[in-house]
């Protein structure tokens, strides 16, 4: 693997890493609020976890693309 292509993959898992963490502070503070139904705090948790799911999807195709060669997507467009 070149260099390139590692420095794609870092930063690729850099930004998916910054994402997850604003989900997860958007959950905890979903969390903290007092009297927030426990039905409520179920959908928020799983809502979340659907969004952590697709980012990682996302993350795994990314580094699939970037081992394949297709370092720089925008040129496509």
């Amino acid at each position: 693997m070149k260099k390139n292509k590692i420095g794609s993959i870092l930063v690729a898992v850099a930004i998916i890493g910054i994402v997850i963490g604003i989900i997860l502070i958007y959950f905890i503070g979903f969390e903290i609020i007092p009297g927030v139904p426990l039905g409520f705090r179920i959908v928020a948790a799983l809502i979340c976890a659907g969004f952590i799911y697709g980012v990682l999807h996302i993350l795994i195709e990314r580094i699939r693309e970037i081992q394949k060669g297709e370092d720089d997507d925008l040129s496509n467009y």
